[in-house]
């Protein structure tokens, strides 16, 4: 067997171990946030967030920067939350086209969370 086989069956091993390690990584990352779910596709598996609506690849490097990313993060703590707001409510209503914004019934206008 020549040397260029064996580095190859080498990095194929390699290979192998990797994606056992991401899988239990990505089920870990899965079971730590429960508002991530596996979805089957005409593509294969996706993860959908039930709280923004994005579907993503189950690769775990994309997961990972989803779940670091603002809109994530803002979904999770509830800045999208209309709860904070009603005390206001008379004059701050929520936007019936896009649920990130407020209307003002005041002066007319949107306005962001």
């Amino acid at each position: 067997m020549s040397v260029r086989k064996r580095k190859v069956e080498n990095t194929r091993s390699s290979d192998k171990n990797k994606s056992k390690k991401s899988e239990v990584d990505l089920a870990t990352l899965l079971e730590s946030h429960p508002t991530l779910k596996v979805v089957e596709t005409e593509y294969g598996e996706k993860i959908k967030s039930t709280l923004t609506g994005h579907e993503l690849k189950s690769r775990l490097d994309i997961l990972e920067n989803f779940v670091s990313s603002k809109t994530y993060s803002r979904a999770v703590k509830g800045w999208y939350d209309d709860e904070r707001f009603k005390k206001h409510e008379p004059y701050i209503v929520p936007n019936k086209k896009d649920s990130k914004k407020l209307f003002c019934t005041l002066t007319k206008n949107f306005t962001q969370q």
